[in-house]
């Protein structure tokens, strides 16, 4: 049987969460752990592709979503670019990607939505044993949609001091549930939580909630609230490079762990067969506006 990628989108139509660290540290850690890993960034403040790219020109210069999408023709294959470990790779972002997201919308079509059907080319599927997208924190972004649709989970990172980030997931639950109409394959995946203060109070409740009402409840191993986090941001670096002995990068490491037992231990308990969607569901995502 043939390999294929766990494809894995990353949510929270909230800024500030913790999104693209988790794709920068999470794609570290699994690639760390002999993890073949792509991360596709969709957002154009492009901070896991500054973090993690071994030359962001190369980026800047071409290599990029923006310039993936403006090919009627290119592929994923065709756009990835190196980073700074041999097993993680990257799909760029520029500050051009809000372009992107504004032509798609302008020349908005019926399939809009599932362009990366047919540009994530079967190299790509085969080549890595994760693909991650980092989306932006909006819930009409275009390039999440056409994520989802091609993803087999979606995974709710959540600051821990962040009641906003629950108080707006109804918006973003509405979605998935009109995606999943289009991909019966879409799992959810126990949320994150990053940002987390062992002894705060609001830290305590957030994971509380959580627990009672998602769908899969919670990582056991939440991610820490460090200033470490944000000084290797700032040297564009992961955390395992920063500080590998870091409490915050063990945390990351457990979460990896985490994400390894249950998608690739439960991945066949967890998605079943595709299923033929009637064409009258094709116009769900598109009539609502997304």
């Amino acid at each position: 049987m043939v390999k294929t990628a766990n494809i894995i989108t990353l949510l929270c139509n909230k800024g500030g969460v913790g999104r693209s660290t988790t794709a920068v540290n999470i794609g570290w850690s699994l690639a760390d752990a002999g993890r073949n890993v792509l991360i596709c960034d969709l957002d154009s403040q492009a901070n896991a592709s500054y973090n993690l790219s071994k030359d962001y020109t190369v980026v800047e210069s071409g290599k990029n979503i923006s310039q993936m999408m403006a090919n009627g023709t290119g592929s994923f294959s065709d756009y990835i670019s190196d980073t700074r470990h041999s097993r993680l790779k990257l799909l760029g972002s520029t500050l051009f990607t809000d372009k992107t997201e504004a032509d798609l919308r302008r020349n908005q079509t019926m399939n809009s939505h599932r362009i990366f059907e047919s540009k994530l080319d079967r190299s790509t599927r085969e080549d890595f044993d994760y693909i991650i997208f980092d989306t932006p924190p909006s819930k009409s972004s275009i390039l999440m949609l056409n994520a989802l649709i091609v993803s087999s989970w979606f995974w709710y990172i959540i600051g821990a001091e962040d009641q906003w980030a629950l108080d707006a997931r109804v918006i973003m639950d509405k979605i998935v549930a009109d995606v999943k109409k289009l991909n019966t394959k879409l799992n959810a995946l126990p949320v994150l939580l990053t940002r987390y203060k062992k002894n705060n109070t609001q830290s305590r409740y957030m994971k509380q909630i959580c627990e009672e009402t998602f769908e899969k409840g919670v990582f056991p191993e939440c991610v820490r609230d460090t200033t470490s986090i944000t000084k290797s941001n700032s040297a564009r670096q992961s955390i395992f490079e920063y500080d590998r002995r870091h409490n915050c990068a063990k945390d990351y490491a457990a979460a990896s762990r985490n994400l390894i037992e249950t998608v690739e231990n439960r991945k066949n308990n967890e998605i079943g067969p595709e299923k033929t969607v009637p064409h009258n569901d094709e116009s769900s995502i598109h009539d609502m506006g997304y």
